[in-house]
């Protein structure tokens, strides 16, 4: 089971088909059937199968379903079967793909791909207005806000109509990767209770609503969509990954794009440049009529050939840390050295936002970050509230 779409990750399909290909010759008899399912539906569709008795055999799952289901019963420990293939040893992957997929000394999955967070950039656009197109520079906040001033136009009437950096409301990935630059922290390390209610998540998001007011308002009446594929805005929040993936395409710009990437900028309470790295996986639901051929399908789409083979259909970052001393990587690099960053910007990568619970503790707090940055809402009282009704949500 999985929720991307055919028709829009062609070279997702491929990589699936070639794991189906290689099961059927090592098991005649198995026959794979692909089912597709929402991404907000998947998880509910796992548990629903299980305790139907009629669970799938396999699933991706996304780093904010994981952990859910296996903490509900729902996902089968893998432990037993990894340990006797030595190349899913978890010494093999990133510390930030382990996070995920285990609890309590048990593996319920294995990492696909990973990535981080940051600033896509338009290069033209940077080059045009008189910056560096690589953004070399752009290092701290005050870097962001001076590089927007200098992209950021205005029609006739005064409003604007192309823009550096949004500075729209974010999504809790966003702010939290936003606190970390500043040297915050918004949960513990068992993602049990919430750390926000700080000094300096309370200066970012002060910071963010200034700048929403003088780069989020006041825009021309058709600011409408992705402004970024328009070339209307030279800087978007992304990760390196799904940026990269829609850079090459040539289906969301044309080929002949100019772009960059960035690590996201330093707050002014920060000691680094901080990302949030994450992984998503495949899983075995529990109970399940053949464990060992489920596992030999994980296997094939998860393990060092499989995860090779979804970085040169997509160029989704294998987990496991020897693909980066490979010479597919040093070829990948050579024509497109943007993808030197992903290394150490993944090896130092925070952790996902609530991926415990994300969706409840989203429908909670996103509100009010957003009423925050607006000027609905105090801060700190969005702060204090948020913290209290996460902690509630993550203890049950």
């Amino acid at each position: 089971m999985t929720w991307v779409p055919k028709d829009t990750y062609a070279g997702h399909y491929a990589w699936e088909t070639w794991a189906f290909d290689q099961l059927h010759q090592q098991h005649p008899e198995a026959t794979v059937q692909e089912l597709n399912a929402g991404f907000s539906d998947i998880g509910q569709k796992i548990i629903s199968g299980v305790a139907g008795g009629t669970p799938v055999d396999a699933s991706e799952l996304s780093v904010v379903h994981a952990r859910d289901l296996f903490d509900k019963g729902a996902l089968s420990a893998l432990d037993a079967e990894i340990a006797q293939n030595t190349d899913l040893a978890p010494a093999n992957y990133w510390d930030a793909a382990n996070r995920y997929r285990s609890n309590n000394g048990k593996y319920y999955a294995l990492s696909i791909y990973i990535t981080a967070d940051g600033l896509g950039i338009n290069s033209r656009m940077l080059r045009d207005a008189g910056l560096d197109p690589k953004a070399a520079d752009l290092k701290t906040w005050d870097d962001l806000v001076r590089y927007s001033e200098k992209l950021t136009k205005t029609d006739g009437s005064g409003k604007i109509n192309q823009l550096g950096y949004p500075f729209d409301p974010p999504g809790l990935q966003e702010w939290a990767t936003w606190s970390y630059t500043n040297g915050g922290e918004v949960q513990d390390d068992a993602v049990t209770k919430a750390l926000f209610n700080t000094t300096p998540v309370a200066d970012m998001l002060r910071y963010r609503a200034t700048q929403y007011q003088r780069f989020g308002v006041n825009r021309v009446a058709d600011w409408k969509g992705d402004q970024f594929k328009i070339q209307r805005q030279a800087l978007q929040w992304t990760d390196i990954v799904g940026f990269y993936g829609l850079m090459t395409g040539g289906i969301y710009v044309p080929k002949d794009f100019e772009y960059w990437y960035v690590a996201p900028p330093k707050g002014p309470s920060g000691s680094a440049s901080l990302s949030s790295a994450w992984a998503n996986m495949v899983g075995r639901p529990t109970g399940v009529k053949s464990a060992d051929l489920s596992f030999a399908l994980l296997h094939f789409l998860a393990g060092p050939d499989g995860t090779s083979q979804l970085f040169k259909n997509l160029g989704w970052f294998p987990p496991l840390k020897n693909f980066y001393q490979s010479s597919a990587w040093t070829v990948a690099v050579k024509a497109n050295p943007m993808l030197a960053q992903a290394p150490d910007e993944i090896n130092t990568g925070k952790e996902f936002v609530f991926f415990r619970r994300y969706n409840d503790v989203s429908t909670a707090l996103s509100p009010l970050i957003t009423d925050a940055v607006t000027g609905k809402r105090d801060i700190q009282q969005s702060l204090s509230d948020g913290a209290q009704q996460v902690t509630s949500i993550l203890s049950k």
